[in-house]
């Protein structure tokens, strides 16, 4: 039952909110309705709003004659700039979520196409893909969501026009084809580069109205299944096809590898065709590396497993590239992240800005700009925004603002001005500055889809140079006064190089590098050739550092090549695609005030029969996640109350705090123990509002809890042991919680770090019209730390203590199931029953105070157990398996008496994913301090998301 409940829970999380967690209730909500779309809207973007809903009108009227579908709803779309986050999706076919506003992400997907019709047009394609599939059995199993997920975003990028380019497509595809591996798996975001060629290839090899057809086959049950469809249509398996597409695709990067070579040598080797000389570094993964003379700062990840970012300074000699080593020294941790999008060194590496990702005002997520002193060691706010440069003085340049009010700001010694005022739906990105401090650089994206190069002469305070650009733009680097710009080739969508030169204002041109790679540090030059250090996207896993070898050639653009069989996939595009600019605006057809009420929607509807009895589970959710109710029960087919149980739970977000309101009927066992004296049925019905405020320190959480319960107890059974009584009862009860946990592969069963606190106050009183009379007190207090992580840079090795004192006045005492993580109270009137599971030791004490403390020194064997044994991971997998020895000490006192435990043994756990529903699996053996064994034990455990 508890698995059904959890499934409902899962199918809630993708509301609006599901990012940030909040409801932000303070935000009123609006709607913009047309003839096909319903734009419920933040109510500070009327004007996005109303350009959101012009443009999905028109994307609506092409895609329903690329779908060839009449849909029988209208299109809802929320839309909202308080986060800035840069995302959309659609849920399910049902409605899509879209953020506004200003980031520093949108420069790498939108290319010439602005930000709202490049998402909206993606989302849509989404809604009309999932709507197509949809069969009568999907608000029972939404069977659409089988549809293979690199083919959904194919189909979405091609029927929404998206163009082909460096960034999410070309690079990783070649990538791929370097590696000899196309699988999606284990490399996120991968499969838009893969799902996009297939697609572009379908479309190319046999025409588009078959990836149309491919949607309509139902078998003969009704239902949608992609490989019985795609055999039906293409007359071939997909796995023949899948087989074919590579083989072309191979021919296609290889012969464009080919012709880059075979200029320089005859050699095959693509580590010699590429020119990429790779070097061998320290680091699991680097997201951005700065030189600054014999400086060197890095950004990324230490340990592949890592799951937060360190930024690091250190010391390299040049000389050392020549071995193709990256050798540095003088490491100096300067801070570690859960997010940062951004960091840029002054020249003479004093000062170092970020852009970080804070929850502000009303907990929204805010990009945040922060000056690091690095002579003072001191840290300074700046203000919201993205894209900082810093001069040698600490002065920043940024970019402030969202949506149509957007300017590029001058901060100095704690004061703005203003260097431009957008004009309306404009961003600047790229900012750079020159290494004299004399010009700022940056890239102006105007409101008519142009990019302007722009230089700005900072002592005189005025644009010294603006240019229009053909090319799209990826970085703005300075090296010897000179600004050097790589940007997407518009023949072979691979990185070209040129630089200007501000003394004559010219451009100089180079042969475009063997591959895809960001400049960090000028190494050596002649007349001819300039030799850089570098970051490639050479490899999916990681872009390593290398040394390239940039010559100078005499035009911009690498020679025209004829389109044959083999390059023609990649220049097909959507027959009809959607204008980019020009939309006719959107008449609304109503406007009214939002009713979170009215958009409660089912999102799930499972039945779950068994041999002796039936049950199921159900939610609902308004996709702002104001309310969500999710239901789960079951019964024997002779509706036995022993064998009933319900479970429901109504998490209202709609006001500030969480309110929850639960109610549970079941028959009570000891975990998975069969232990009649425990039967007994329980009706629990719970109150609880609820406040986690989302504070700026990393990896930490802080949550308060309030509540009132009331539960009803019977004995089912008539036995002569009786551990409670018949009645009910109501209590209060209260919490405080304090998790920091640093985030890490499996770091919920294996930490690196770590520490809890937590402490419950939980009472009930006669004089306030209760039942029973008691006061419990439980204070928790867990940490766990990794040595070997920490001085070796390999968790093998994890300490663990958890400790915990309940002290109660009345009659009732919390029970502690050591072995599982988990407890449950047993409410008694006059006698304290209190089961204790000390890691195999069954007995029945009662007591009035409890003290344990759980020690434990675990050796982790290996991150994924199913790849170790062969398991495929499709429905469900083994992770993490580890072993442990352990010793544990309890302590329960009844008045001034009290008996002692000690238990030692050792302990095996595995993590099992099951459809997306983490469990732990853990066993062992315990022993006395006299190392007699007492016995053995084995435990299931549901991890619950936070």
């Amino acid at each position: 039952m508890r698995f059904l409940l959890i499934l409902g829970l899962i199918s809630c999380v993708y509301g609006f909110n599901v990012f940030n967690g909040q409801n932000h209730c303070e935000i009123k909500w609006n709607v913009f309705e047309t003839e096909h779309i319903i734009i419920i809207y933040s109510d500070n973007i009327k004007n996005e709003a109303i350009k959101a809903a012009s443009i999905a009108e028109a994307t609506y009227k092409e895609l329903s004659k690329t779908y060839k579908i009449d849909l029988d709803e209208k299109v809802k779309i929320y839309v909202s700039d308080m986060d800035d986050i840069m995302n959309g999706y659609s849920v399910m076919g049902d409605y899509i979520v879209i953020w506004t506003g200003s980031n520093e992400y949108v420069k790498y997907f939108t290319g010439r196409t602005k930000w709202l019709r490049r998402v909206i047009s993606h989302e849509m394609s989404h809604h009309f893909l999932t709507s197509s599939i949809k069969s009568w059995i999907d608000i029972f199993l939404p069977l659409s969501i089988t549809f293979p997920g690199e083919f959904h975003e194919g189909f979405a990028q091609y029927f929404s026009g998206e163009p082909w380019g460096f960034g999410r497509q070309d690079a990783a595809l070649r990538a791929g084809v370097i590696e000899n591996n196309l699988s999606t798996e284990n490399y996120p975001g991968y499969h838009y580069a893969t799902g996009f060629g297939m697609v572009k290839f379908l479309a190319s090899e046999y025409g588009e109205d078959k990836l149309i057809e491919l949607l309509k086959y139902r078998n003969d049950f009704g239902l949608y299944g992609f490989e019985s469809a795609f055999e039906k249509v293409y007359k071939t398996p997909f796995n023949k096809f899948f087989e074919k597409w590579r083989m072309h695709l191979y021919t296609y990067y290889y012969g464009s590898f080919y012709e880059i070579g075979k200029t320089e040598t005859d050699s095959t080797n693509w580590n010699t065709f590429l020119g990429y000389n790779e070097l061998e570094n320290p680091w699991a993964k680097l997201l951005k590396v700065d030189v600054k003379e014999s400086n060197i700062f890095l950004l990324g990840m230490k340990n592949e497993k890592q799951g937060y970012l360190s930024l690091t300074k250190a010391t390299f000699e040049k000389d050392s590239l020549k071995s193709d080593k990256l050798s540095i020294q003088n490491e100096q941790l300067l801070d570690e992240f859960e997010n940062l999008s951004n960091f840029y060194v002054s020249e003479n590496s004093e000062f170092i800005v970020l852009t970080l990702s804070r929850f502000e005002e009303n907990n929204e997520i805010r990009n945040v700009v922060y000056q690091y002193n690095l002579k003072t060691d001191e840290k300074t706010r700046i203000g919201q925004g993205c894209e900082p440069a810093v001069m040698n003085n600490g002065n920043i340049f940024y970019v402030e603002g969202r949506n149509e009010d957007i300017n590029l700001v001058y901060y100095e010694m704690g004061v703005k001005s203003i260097v431009e005022k957008s004009d309306g739906d404009e961003q600047y990105f790229y900012l750079s500055i020159s290494n004299d401090n004399k010009y700022l650089s940056y890239i102006k994206y105007d409101k008519n889809c142009k990019l302007q190069l722009k230089l700005y002469d900072i002592e005189t305070r005025k644009e010294f140079y603006n240019i229009e650009l053909k090319e799209l733009v990826k970085n703005l680097s300075w090296f010897n006064n000179q600004l050097w710009i790589t940007y997407e080739n518009s023949l072979d969508f691979r990185t070209s190089v040129k630089v200007f030169d501000p003394i004559n204002k010219s451009f100089t041109f180079f042969d475009t590098p063997p591959y895809n790679v960001s400049l960090i540090d000028k190494i050596s030059e002649n007349e001819n050739s300039v030799q850089f250090l570098s970051r490639g996207a050479l490899k999916r896993s990681n872009n390593p550092l290398g040394l390239v070898t940039l010559k100078k050639a005499e035009n911009a653009e690498s020679k025209p090549t004829t389109i044959s069989y083999y390059d023609k996939w990649i220049f097909q595009e959507y027959s009809n695609k959607i204008d980019d600019q020009n939309f006719e605006e959107a008449k609304p057809v109503a406007e009214y005030d939002y009713c979170k009420l009215k958009y409660i929607r089912p999102m799930i509807a499972l039945p779950f029969p068994t041999h002796k009895g039936f049950g199921g589970v159900t939610a609902f959710m308004d996709p702002l996640m104001s309310n969500i109710i999710y239901m789960a029960g079951y019964t024997s087919y002779d509706f036995d109350e022993k064998e009933t149980w319900v479970m429901s739970q109504w998490i209202n977000k709609q006001f500030y705090p969480t309110f929850i309101l639960s109610y549970t009927n079941y028959k009570f066992l000891s975990e998975l123990v069969d232990d009649e004296a425990y039967y007994k049925n329980v009706h629990d019905l719970n109150l609880s509002a609820s406040i986690s405020p989302q504070f700026n320190i990393s990896f930490t959480r802080l949550n308060f809890l309030a509540g009132i319960s009331y539960r009803n107890e019977s004995i089912l059974d008539d036995k002569e042991l009786y551990l409670f009584d018949d009645g009910d009862n109501v209590s209060l009860n209260g919490s405080i919680e304090v998790n920091y946990n640093l985030p890490f592969v499996n770091s919920a069963i294996h930490p690196v770090r770590r520490f809890e606190f937590s402490y419950n106050l939980e009472g009930s009183s006669k004089d306030l019209g209760m039942e029973k009379n008691y006061i419990t007190h439980d204070i928790k207090i867990n940490a766990a730390y990794s040595p070997t992580y920490h001085f070796l840079n390999n968790e093998f090795l994890t300490l663990v203590s958890k400790n915990g004192y309940e002290i109660q006045n009345g009659s009732v005492l919390k029970q502690d199931l050591i072995g599982i993580d988990n407890f449950r109270n047993i409410p008694v009137e006059d006698l304290m029953n209190n089961r204790k599971y000390v890691r195999g030791v069954d007995l029945t004490l009662t007591g009035d105070r409890l003290r344990y403390t759980n020690n434990e020194i675990w050796l982790k064997l290996t991150d994924n157990l199913g790849e170790f044994i062969g398991i495929k991971p499709e429905l469900f997998a083994f992770q993490y398996l580890g072993v442990s020895g352990f010793y544990d000490n309890t302590i329960l006192w009844n008045g001034d008496e009290a008996i002692d435990f000690d238990v030692f043994g050792i302990e095996a756990k595995t993590s099992l994913n099951l459809l997306g529903v983490e469990f732990i699996v853990k066993g062992g053996r315990a022993y006395d301090n006299n190392f007699k064994r007492l016995d053995d034990y084995f435990r299931l455990t549901l991890i619950l998301p936070r």
